[in-house]
This record gives C-alpha cells, structure tokens and sequence, in this order.
C-alpha cells in the first residue's frame, strides 16, 4: 500500500489547524448585554497580567551590570559592560527566548518587550572576550 504525499500534506495541515484552534482561545463579549457584565469583560486583561505593580531586580555580577524591570505594559532588561579593557558575549534568557549581546567597553544595551505581558524568569550570563580588547 503506498501513502500519496498530498495526502500526508492535507492531513498534517488538518492536524495543524485544529491545534491552533484548540490553542487560541478568546473571551468574547455577548452582544446587546451591557448591564452589569462590565466587570466579566473587563477582567481578560487580567487574566494575561500576573505582575502586581512594577518589579525590579537586580542581576549584577562583577563588571557586569543588568537590571530587569517588570510590569504589566513591559519587561526591560538593561545590561551595561563596566569592565575597562575587554567586551563582553552576554546571553539574554526571557521565558524561552535567547538573545545573544556582544558589549564594548563602557557600552550598554536594553532590550524591551511591550504589550500586556506575563511574568517570565529572567537569566543574564556575561563572559568577558578575553581575545580582543578596546
């Protein structure tokens, strides 16, 4: 028995599909009820925000500066080399996104992710790049 290959495609598309639908899911305001239902349909934002005020922390680590700051509107990571002589290869972990940083001497970076977002662990790790210098 052979398996026709559009036929493997339609499937995989069909399974695809109905992932993502299962995935999403939307909270939807009933139309023509207004009365007293303003608290249900108010209360999505919520639900995506689970960061009381604005947070900071602090990840410093020898010459290494890094600050993070979370809020409900955005989440900033700033990361500043104060070593004198040499850069440094920083790696940026938000969640489960990496972001690589290549520092000079005396120079910073900020990274920023905006919109309601949820809490994530934040992880900073800098070597300095002991082959090259200023």
């Amino acid at each position: 028995m052979t398996i026709n290959g559009k036929l493997i495609t339609r499937l995989g598309l069909i399974a695809a599909a109905s992932s993502l639908a299962a995935a999403c899911v939307a909270i939807v305001p009933t139309p023509n009820n207004n009365e007293g239902n303003t608290a249900e349909n108010s209360g999505t934002s919520a639900t995506l925000c689970n960061i009381e005020g604005k947070q900071e922390q602090d990840l410093s680590d020898g010459t290494t500066r890094a600050k993070v700051t979370q809020s409900c509107e955005e989440t900033v990571i700033y990361v500043e080399n104060q070593h004198k002589e040499h850069p440094k290869r920083c790696r940026v972990l938000v969640g489960a996104q990496l972001t690589e940083l290549y520092i000079m001497p005396g120079e910073n970076r900020t990274l920023t992710q905006t919109g309601p977002v949820a809490r994530n662990t934040v992880q900073v790790g800098c070597i300095n790049d002991w082959n090259r210098t200023k």
